[in-house]
């Protein structure tokens, strides 16, 4: 009886034992997961597209000063990035911080142009360029970079007529032009090739 007894009681600590062991691994898991969690939470949030999705929600919120605070964590991510550069300015120049707008897009202009020596070809920045010569009043420059923009553009087209970036662009270009009808037939054939294509109906 005293040996039973004795393995009973040895069952019930095993038990216990096995049940603490449980209770530890759970916890343990837990730890680890919530570890994962965060870390996935802080790695996104050190990313300069991370922040630039912040800026642009706060700027349609109309929170303009939060968006230029959040183009600035980008930047200090990505500081040779010409787009955050002109998101910033964009803010800047609607709170009325003027100089520093000007100051913003003229280094956006910079890095474009710098790009530009690179990729001469490059109808992305010839576009991007387009729009911040617009920005900064300098309208027979920006309708220089967008007829070049508007070239780049059909050179890509002739290679690969579905292009739906290089019909993006070749559409902005026409409208930035004054081609609004030529502008309008390139966005009905983005929207033909891709109907989901939100941005293009947007831009109609």
């Amino acid at each position: 009886m005293e040996r039973k007894g004795k393995l009973a009681d040895a069952g019930r600590f095993n038990r216990q034992l096995s049940e603490n062991q449980h209770l530890r691994l759970k916890l343990f898991f837990w730890f680890v997961s919530m570890t994962v969690l965060c870390t996935c939470a802080i790695a996104q949030e050190e990313t300069a597209d991370y922040w630039m999705k912040k800026a642009i929600e706060l700027r349609y919120r109309g929170s303009f000063e939060e968006s230029a605070q959040a183009y600035d964590r980008a930047l200090q991510i990505d500081p040779e990035n010409a787009t955050l550069w002109i998101g910033k300015a964009l803010d800047l120049g609607t709170i009325g911080r003027d100089k520093e707008s000007i100051k913003a897009y003229e280094t956006a202009l910079q890095l474009t142009e710098e790009t530009l020596k690179n990729d001469p070809q490059n109808a992305t920045a010839w576009h991007r360029k387009g729009k911040i010569l617009s920005n900064l009043g300098r309208e027979d420059e920006a309708s220089s970079a967008h007829e070049t923009a508007l070239a780049a553009s059909d050179q890509i087209l002739e290679r690969d007529e579905e292009n739906s970036i290089a019909l993006r662009i070749k559409a902005e270009a026409l409208a930035s032009l004054g081609q609004w009808d030529e502008s309008l037939q390139v966005l009905d054939k983005v929207i033909e090739i891709n109907p989901r294509n939100y941005d293009a109906r947007g831009r109609k």
